[in-house]
C-alpha cells in the first residue's frame, strides 16, 4: 500500500512540475511578444532554459536566436554566458559531446573574465572534464576533474569537492583501480570530516541551550527578587532611584535572554525538520529500493521458471540425442563390421602381389581404397603361355563399387579360366554381355549406367608379345624412352551405348616387344585427385612426366616414387577416389 501511495505521490509531483513549467513557457511566449531589445534577449534566455527539459531543438533554436540578436546588441557577458551553458547542456542531451564541449568552452572563457564567485569556474571545469570522459579522451578528462577539485578545494566547497572525487574514481575504476581506490578513500574522508562538522555544530547549539536555559531560571528568579524589592522600596523610598535602575537593568536582561532563547528554538526547529526530510526521504528512497527489490524478484523468479522449463527441455532432448547416439553407434558399428567383413571376402578374390611376381619378376600393384572396400580392383591368371592382367575401375567407390568388382572378377574367372578366351578384344566383348546380363541393363534404360572401365593385356613371355584392348582406361607404353598411348575404345564395360543402334566392339592392339618395353594401367583415381599448390586435379600431363621421369628406376622403387608423389600431392586433401596403377617391365 505504501508503494502506491508512493508511485503516486511522484507521480503527483512530476504533473505538477510539469504543470508549473508549462504556465513559466506560455507566460515568457506571451512576454516575448512585447519584449524589445535587451529585454527580449533576457526572455529568450529564460524560454532556452524553459524548453531545456522538453524539447531540446527548440531550445537551442531559442538560445541561438538570443546569440544572433546579440551581434547588434550589446548585451551583458553573465547572460552570453548563460546562453553557452544552456546549449552545452542541449548538446549534451542529444550526446552531440563535441559541439557540447565547444559551447561549455566558451562558458568557461566568460566566467573566468566576470565570476566574482570561483564556484562558477569549478562547474564549468566538471562539465567539460564530463564531456572529455564521454568522448573516450581520458588523460584530459582526468586533468579538467584535478583542476576542478584544487579549485574546489581552494574554496573549501564540500560539495563540489565529493562531486570530483566521484568522477574521478568512475573514471579511473576499470583501467587503474590503485588511482580509483584513492579517490574513493578520499570521497569518504571527506564525508567523515562533513560528518564530524555537523556534529560538532550540533553539540554546541545544544551547550548554548542547556546555557541560555540556566540563564532563563536566574532572570526568572532576579525577577520575583525585584518584585519583592519593589515593594520595599515603595516604603523605602530613599532607595528609589536605585531601584528603578535595577529593574531597567533586568529588563533589558530578560529582553535579552528571551531573544536568545528564541533563537535556539528556532535552530532546533531547523534541526527537528532537517531530521523529519531525513527519515522522509529514508522511507522514500527505502520504498523505491523496496519497489525495485520486488520487480527483480519477480523478474527473477519467471527467468527462473523459463530457465528450468529450457533446462528440462534440454535435458529431455540431451537424452533423446545421446539414446540416438547410441543406436547409431550400433547401427554404425554393424556397418563397420560388415563392410570389414566385406574387405576381407574382396581382398581373398585378389591374387597377392608377390604371386605376380613369380609370373611377371619386374612388375608393382599401386593399390589405394577410398574407403574401407574399393570399387577399383586387378585381376590375373595365366592360361598356359598367355598371362592375363586387367586394372578395373568399377562404377562408384566404396560398397556399390565394392559389388560391381565382386560382378566383373567372377565374370573374369568363367570367361578366361572356364572358356579359356585369352584375346584381349573377345574378352572385354564377353564381359560387357555378362554384366548387362547380370545387371538386367538394357540400352533404352536411362538408368543403365553401371558398369566398369578397364585396360587389359595378354602378355605371351615365350613368343616377347603382348595384346591389349581397352574400355575407357588407357595404357601407357615407354619404350626406347619414349611414352605412347594406346587408346582405349570409348564404351565402358556394361555401360548403354551412345546410340541405341550402336553395336559395342573393343579394339585389340597387337605388338611384340623388346626388354626395354614399360607398360602402365590404371584407373582416373590418381589423374583427378586434387591438390598442390593450388588445389588442382594431377591430370594425365603430369603422370607422364612421372612415369617417363623414374622409367629407370627398378619396378619397386617406381612404385615408392608414384605413392609418394600421390600423397605430396593430395597433403591435407580428402582422397576422392580409388587408385589403382599396375606396372610391368616386360622381359
Amino acid at each position: 500500500m505504501r508503494t502506491i501511495i508512493f508511485s503516486f505521490t511522484i507521480l503527483f509531483l512530476l504533473s505538477f512540475g510539469l504543470f508549473s513549467q508549462s504556465d513559466r513557457i506560455s507566460k515568457l511566449e506571451t512576454n516575448l511578444k512585447k519584449a524589445n531589445g535587451i529585454k527580449k534577449i533576457n526572455i529568450l534566455n529564460d524560454l532556452s532554459e524553459a524548453y531545456l527539459n522538453h524539447d531540446v531543438e527548440k531550445s537551442i533554436e531559442l538560445a541561438k536566436n538570443a546569440l544572433e540578436k546579440n551581434k547588434n546588441l550589446n548585451i551583458d557577458k553573465n547572460l552570453k554566458g548563460n546562453l553557452y551553458n544552456t546549449l552545452g547542456a542541449a548538446y549534451f542531451y542529444k550526446k552531440r559531446y563535441r559541439k557540447s564541449l565547444k559551447y561549455y568552452e566558451k562558458e568557461l572563457e566568460i566566467i573566468k573574465q566576470t565570476a566574482s564567485n570561483k564556484k562558477e569556474i569549478i562547474k564549468a571545469l566538471y562539465n567539460i572534464a564530463l564531456l572529455y570522459q564521454k568522448s573516450g579522451k581520458r588523460a584530459k578528462a582526468s586533468e579538467k576533474f584535478e583542476n576542478s577539485l584544487s579549485l574546489a578545494k581552494s574554496e573549501k566547497s564540500h560539495d563540489l569537492i565529493l562531486h570530483n572525487y566521484i568522477a574521478l574514481y568512475k573514471l579511473h575504476e576499470k583501467r587503474d583501480k590503485a588511482k580509483a581506490l584513492k579517490y574513493l578513500q578520499a570521497y569518504v574522508s571527506t564525508k567523515i570530516e562533513e560528518f564530524e562538522v555537523t556534529s560538532k555544530k550540533v553539540t554546541i547549539l545544544r551547550k548554548r541551550y542547556k546555557k541560555e536555559k540556566k540563564i532563563r531560571k536566574k532572570t526568572e528568579k532576579a525577577l520575583d527578587e525585584s518584585e519583592e524589592l519593589t515593594e520595599t522600596l515603595i516604603i523605602d523610598t530613599t532607595k528609589k532611584a536605585e531601584t528603578i535602575e535595577f529593574l531597567q537593568l533586568e529588563k533589558r536582561f530578560t529582553k535579552m535572554a528571551n531573544e536568545q532563547e528564541r533563537k535556539i528554538n528556532l535552530a532546533n526547529i531547523e534541526l527537528k525538520n532537517a531530521e523529519i526530510e531525513r527519515r522522509k526521504l529514508q522511507i522514500l528512497l527505502f520504498s523505491f529500493i523496496t519497489l525495485l527489490i520486488l520487480i527483480g524478484a519477480v523478474w527473477l523468479l519467471l527467468l527462473y521458471r523459463q530457465k528450468r522449463k529450457a533446462n528440462k527441455l534440454l535435458y529431455e532432448q540431451t537424452e533423446e540425442i545421446k539414446h540416438k547416439t547410441i543406436e547409431l553407434k550400433e547401427k554404425n558399428t554393424e556397418i563397420i563390421d560388415s563392410i570389414n567383413y566385406a574387405k576381407r571376402i574382396q581382398d581373398s578374390i585378389l591374387i597377392p602381389e608377390k604371386e605376380i611376381r613369380k609370373h611377371l619378376p619386374e612388375s608393382f600393384i599401386y593399390y589405394q581404397p577410398k574407403d574401407i572396400v574399393s570399387g577399383d580392383f586387378y585381376w590375373f591368371s595365366k592360361i598356359k603361355d598367355n598371362i592375363i592382367l586387367a586394372a578395373i575401375d568399377c562404377t562408384g567407390h566404396g560398397v556399390p563399387g565394392a559389388f560391381m568388382s565382386m560382378i566383373g572378377n567372377t565374370l573374369l574367372n568363367e570367361i578366361v579360366n572356364e572358356k579359356s578366351i585369352t584375346k584381349p578384344d573377345r574378352i572385354l566383348k564377353l564381359l560387357h554381355i555378362g554384366v548387362m546380363a547380370a545387371l538386367q541393363q538394357t540400352g533404352s534404360d536411362d538408368s543403365a549406367d553401371d558398369g566398369m572401365d578397364m585396360s587389359l593385356c595378354t602378355i605371351n613371355p615365350h613368343l616377347k608379345r603382348f595384346q591389349y584392348a581397352g574400355a575407357k582406361n588407357h595404357l601407357y607404353v615407354i619404350q626406347d624412352d619414349k611414352l605412347k598411348v594406346l587408346r582405349a575404345n570409348f564404351h565402358s564395360i556394361g555401360g548403354r551405348p551412345i546410340r541405341e543402334d550402336t553395336v559395342v566392339n573393343f579394339t585389340s592392339y597387337d605388338f611384340m616387344y623388346d626388354a626395354n618395353t614399360i607398360i602402365y594401367m590404371m584407373s582416373d583415381g590418381y589423374m583427378d585427385q586434387f591438390g598442390g599448390e593450388n588445389d588442382k586435379k594431377f591430370n594425365s600431363r603430369r603422370l607422364k612426366k612421372l612415369l617417363l621421369k623414374n622409367r629407370d628406376l627398378s619396378m619397386l622403387e617406381q612404385k615408392r616414387e608414384i605413392k609418394q608423389t600421390f600423397s605430396n600431392w593430395k597433403g591435407a586433401n580428402e582422397q576422392i577416389d580409388d587408385v589403382l596403377i599396375v606396372g610391368v617391365k616386360l622381359k
